[in-house]
């Protein structure tokens, strides 16, 4: 995303890096 301030960006990927995770391990965890 196009940066308004460095500590917001930073806080937003890490949550969707985070909210990622979290959706493939329970994809992961319904196929196993």
């Amino acid at each position: 995303f196009p940066g308004h301030g460095g500590v917001l960006d930073r806080l937003d990927s890490h949550l969707y890096a985070s909210l990622a995770l979290y959706i493939l391990i329970n994809i992961f965890n319904v196929v196993i």
